[in-house]
């Protein structure tokens, strides 16, 4: 354990990287979102239709990673 001003604070908080802040619904940039992952789409559409399934199956794993396909997932479900 680490102490800071003569508080006790467990090793995992006092290192790494900062969680992200609760973010509400009305604070996220939507448009920017939905585009990003439109682009994510037009691409391995692109690809399936080039037959480069490697590179689709790379995208869409990027897409289902990535923060714009999962706020998008999480807007659709809980419209």
């Amino acid at each position: 354990m680490t102490t800071t001003d003569d508080k006790a604070q467990p090793d995992c908080l006092a290192s790494g990287a900062p969680a992200r802040a609760d973010i509400e619904s009305d604070q996220v940039d939507w448009t920017r979102i939905e585009a990003n992952a439109k682009r994510f789409e037009m691409r391995i559409a692109k690809a399936i239709e080039q037959g480069r399934l490697g590179k689709a199956r790379a995208l869409q794993r990027l897409l289902t990673h990535s923060y714009s396909g999962k706020m998008l997932t999480m807007k659709r479900d809980t419209e």
